[in-house]
């Protein structure tokens, strides 16, 4: 087809660190959590008991804490310690870098469908932060992008521009 090394060449463009392996740092935690060095893990968005090859799974146990965060019963939160439902995506607020240097915002497009959390206000809330998640990405982006992307325009325009570009 005439394509060669076409794929390659976008997913270097698209490398933003999303969804990329690093199997070294997988042996490292496995070899933490087999030492009996890992009091807590927080899993989310992955189901390693079901992913990770059998010899692998085992190591999981040995955290002194499991904790899931996940939309349902897989294999992972079968073993967990502690099950903390997650809230679906179109009902959450959430943002992201597809790109390298290109930000994308998202909104709920529908009401809270249950009582599940997004592991931003989780981890928020363990910290003792109670906002609401548009409040916790509001000032992620007022903190952090806006000072880098748009120093001159007023942040109330950037973030309302945001929000209507996605």
């Amino acid at each position: 087809l005439g394509d060669d090394g076409a794929l390659l060449a976008l997913m270097a463009e698209l490398d933003a660190g999303a969804r990329l392996g690093d199997d070294g740092a997988l042996l490292a935690l496995m070899a933490e959590l087999d030492a009996g060095a890992v009091d807590l893990l927080i899993v989310s968005g992955v189901n390693p008991a079901y992913d990770l090859p059998s010899e692998l799974v085992g190591s999981l146990a040995k955290a002194g804490t499991l904790v899931v965060h996940s939309s349902g019963q897989d294999e992972t939160a079968v073993a967990a310690d502690l099950l903390l439902p997650s809230s679906h995506f179109l009902e959450s607020w959430d943002d992201g870098e597809p790109e390298l240097g290109r930000f994308c915002l998202t909104q709920p497009a529908v009401p809270p469908l249950r009582a599940g959390r997004t592991l931003r206000r989780v981890l928020a809330a363990a910290v003792g932060d109670e906002r609401p998640d548009a409040d916790l990405v509001r000032a992620t982006w007022e903190q952090h992008l806006h000072p880098e992307l748009a120093p001159d325009t007023p942040f109330a325009a950037f973030f309302d521009r945001a929000k209507h570009d996605g």
